[in-house]
């Protein structure tokens, strides 16, 4: 999921169309590094969650896109600060920087 969220935000960024290879709904039949960890009801509502996030940036336009993108990967920091908060420093380089998140933007205006 890094990966493809790590190339999402280059082509965001190059302005280019988003692909998405992922099947994101298998968030909800995951293997967890602890066992029964995505069976408890928060696991499970930050999962559909994620889910509504990424088919909000599949769906975004050019001038919404970079911020559904930000909101996709702070769902994903939300949900690991609450079920298992060992990946956020490496969900966290995900982020658009300022700088970033600026170029995209005024490149649409």
């Amino acid at each position: 999921m890094f990966d493809e969220g790590m190339t999402t935000k280059d082509e965001i960024l190059a302005g280019n169309p988003v692909k998405f290879n992922l099947a994101y709904e298998k968030i909800h039949s995951a293997k967890p590094t602890e066992s029964g960890k995505n069976e408890s009801i928060e696991y499970v509502l930050f999962a559909k969650a994620y889910e509504a996030s990424v088919e909000r940036l599949r769906n975004a336009d050019d001038a919404t896109r970079p911020h559904a993108y930000q909101t996709m990967v702070e769902t994903c920091i939300n949900c690991h600060k609450s079920v298992c908060p060992g990946p956020i420093v490496r969900i966290k380089k995900m982020y658009m920087s300022d700088k970033e998140l600026q170029s995209v933007t005024s490149a649409e205006e």
